[in-house]
């Protein structure tokens, strides 16, 4: 799992980066199957969500399923907590 802030997305390509606590940045590509989850603050949880509902410097969760040549992770789900 990846934890960290968004700081840079483009969803025309479907990628974004992710800068973990520590400073690392990884690149993320989104697959036409990743699941989205997004805070929902009525309730306090999470609600089913989509790639326009995540923005730059959202604090967000990645679980990646593989690597790409290019380094990217290729994301299988992604938790925003703001």
């Amino acid at each position: 799992m990846v934890e960290g802030h968004i700081r840079g997305i483009n969803r025309t390509e479907r990628r974004a980066v992710i800068v973990t606590h520590d400073g690392r940045e990884v690149a993320v590509q989104f697959g036409p199957q990743a699941h989205f989850e997004v805070a929902d603050l009525a309730t306090m949880g999470h609600r089913g969500g989509t790639l326009d509902d995540i923005g730059e410097g959202y604090l967000v969760q990645m679980e990646a399923y593989s690597r790409n040549e290019d380094g990217s992770c290729n994301c299988e789900s992604l938790i925003s907590m703001s």
